[in-house]
């Protein structure tokens, strides 16, 4: 039996994840609404122990980044097929995430108004894979390819 109970910050910690491929701590803290870095490392420890996300230090200089395990993705709802992560786009969707970040905080955006690349090519369904951006997001009634 597990020792930790799953709430409702470790689902939304789970679909941020799965939102944006990988994510850092750092990223993560911002997104889940902790308090401090200290108290979403911990919480992200214990969700690693307990087999739902995995911390892998990839590239030298870079901060860790947090990806989806099997018991993780059964845990969302999520095809258990794992999603492969390439090396050198870590960088670019480090970038990405605290970009996203950064206009959430200074434009006021709501996380729900954002959608990621994924997502859209989730939207498009099979078929010749289309150029997407790396995120939209609504404000004020208008979308805004990033």
């Amino acid at each position: 039996m597990s020792e930790v109970r799953v709430v409702e910050r470790d689902y939304r910690i789970i679909e941020e994840i799965n939102r944006w491929r990988v994510c850092t701590g750092k990223a993560i803290a911002v997104i889940a609404g902790f308090g401090g870095l200290r108290a979403c490392d911990r919480r992200l420890s214990k969700l690693c122990q307990e087999g739902y996300i995995e911390r892998k230090k990839v590239l030298y200089g870079v901060a860790s980044i947090y990806t989806l395990t099997h018991k993780g993705r059964l845990l969302a709802g999520l095809p258990e097929r794992p999603e492969s992560t390439r090396v050198e786009q870590i960088p670019h969707d480090i970038a990405v995430i605290e970009t996203a970040i950064y206009i959430s905080k200074t434009k006021g955006v709501a996380w729900g108004d954002i959608t990621t690349e994924k997502q859209l090519h989730q939207q498009d369904g099979f078929g010749v894979r289309k150029h997407r951006p790396d995120f939209i997001y609504t404000h004020e009634g208008e979308k805004t390819a990033v």
